[in-house]
């Protein structure tokens, strides 16, 4: 039996993840800080019997070192995430992402004759503006925000000291996920659960730009499928795309969250541009299936309805306003 840690193993995608890995007969181990702005309490969204929890933060040395007691693969998924709030939280920003990554590696090594896979969760943010149609890993990488350049020097860090060290190392450049549980109180995760959250609050969701970008939506399931590919199979150390490879305009996604919620009031882009957003990324997924067997199994459609079914059971405080208010106090909307 393998012993996982899981960095930010309470978050969204650590929350399913780590449920997974428990079902394949995995011990885990969480390490989390529970972020306020993350999560509503200090909670994990599974029991003891599933994990093992150790509240700490992935800066704090004696805490990685006591997560990493016995492990032999990691997931590294905390994070400070949202690009406009990257943009003015700079230093939290780089300490969170840049000097957590390279604690958690400094223990890591300390313990490398035991570790025999490191997964660390990269974005599609890190490539800035994609291929007008699919964006393959040999796109150039010219990140446009601070979260985004934040996540390039993780996944560039770690696959550095895996190749020194001969420790089996991946990057995942997560596409845009989306799926039930994904906090509907952050105004800074991911754009499916923001709309959500607005529509469920009788508002229209707020749309940058004319809402012709396009993005590639993947269902939490298939992001825990690739984790789980790059866990369990021998694999070069390397960065991969999980996506699904389908193109989704920001307004179609709009319009149909709130035809399912029943929301008939007008949907119309802002035209304002945010700094840091781009207009296209789309994944190419070709070289994740051909090396792990990758499919992406979930469509759009039956993944809205999986997270609107969710959803509408929740009750989800709006803080986009403030969140908006803030970007054009800074200039970072125009």
């Amino acid at each position: 039996m393998s012993k996982v840690l899981v960095t930010g193993g309470a978050g969204f995608i650590g929350g399913h993840l780590v449920r997974y890995l428990s079902a394949e007969g995995n011990e885990v181990r969480v390490l989390d800080n529970f972020d306020p702005q993350i999560h509503k309490e200090a909670k994990l969204r599974y029991g003891d019997d599933i994990a093992e929890c150790i509240v700490g933060d992935v800066r704090d040395s004696d805490a990685v070192a006591r997560s990493l007691q016995g492990v032999d693969r990691i997931v590294h998924l905390a994070a400070a995430v949202g690009v406009g709030q990257s943009m003015y939280e700079v230093k939290h920003y780089i300490d969170v992402n840049c000097n957590g990554t390279a604690v958690l590696w400094e223990e890591i090594l300390k313990n490398r004759d035991r570790v025999r896979k490191v997964v660390v969760a990269s974005s599609m943010s890190i490539y800035g503006e994609g291929h007008p149609e699919y964006t393959g890993e040999d796109h150039p990488v010219r990140p446009t925000s601070v979260y985004a350049v934040t996540k390039r020097d993780q996944e560039e860090v770690s696959l550095s000291l895996g190749r020194a060290y001969e420790i089996p190392t991946v990057a995942l450049r997560f596409f845009n996920v989306y799926g039930p549980e994904q906090s509907l109180n952050n105004p800074y995760t991911g754009v499916a659960a923001i709309f959500a959250s607005r529509l469920l609050n009788g508002e229209a969701p707020v749309i940058f730009g004319d809402g012709t970008q396009t993005r590639d939506f993947i269902h939490i399931s298939d992001i825990v499928q690739g984790i789980s590919l790059a866990l369990n199979k021998d694999c070069p150390i390397d960065a991969y795309n999980v996506g699904t490879g389908v193109k989704t305009s920001i307004l179609y996604l709009a319009n149909c969250l709130a035809k399912a919620l029943h929301f008939d009031g007008e949907i119309s882009p802002t035209g304002r541009i945010r700094a840091g957003d781009v207009l296209h990324c789309v994944a190419d997924i070709g070289k994740i299936s051909n090396v792990l067997g990758y499919a992406s199994k979930m469509s759009l459609d039956k993944g809205l309805q999986d997270l609107i079914g969710w959803a509408a059971e929740q009750k989800s405080d709006d803080h986009v306003n403030v969140a908006v208010d803030e970007l054009v106090s800074r200039g970072l909307l125009e």
